[in-house]
């Protein structure tokens, strides 16, 4: 799996998932972005039925050890990413996620 954070405006980013040969786009606001693409590498259901307000995020030692490796990159602008640099950044990812997932096996 991998996730690509888009921002989309003042207040919420694109997150761009890959799971297999699928990719979907969800809107996310900015203070759940983190949790979003948490429940997405490592879902459990025990965690996302209550979802304060007000939280913070923190990790047991456990959990951290155990945890899949995650990476997210942000790509922000100002104006808004014409179509061919957009064509070249997806470009760019999908060579980088194909290149990871043949590695995988």
């Amino acid at each position: 799996r991998a996730a690509v954070v888009l921002q989309q405006d003042d207040t919420h980013v694109r997150v761009a998932c890959w799971t297999g040969d699928r990719v979907r786009e969800h809107k996310v606001p900015f203070i759940e972005v983190l949790d979003f693409v948490k429940q997405k590498f490592n879902p459990d259901p025990a965690r996302t039925s209550e979802v304060p307000t007000n939280r913070s995020i923190s990790w047991s030692e456990t959990e951290k050890s155990n945890s899949p490796s995650i990476s997210v990159t942000f790509i922000t602008a100002s104006e808004r990413i014409t179509k061919t640099a957009k064509r070249h950044y997806e470009n760019q990812i999908n060579t980088q996620i194909t290149s990871i997932l043949v590695s995988l096996g």
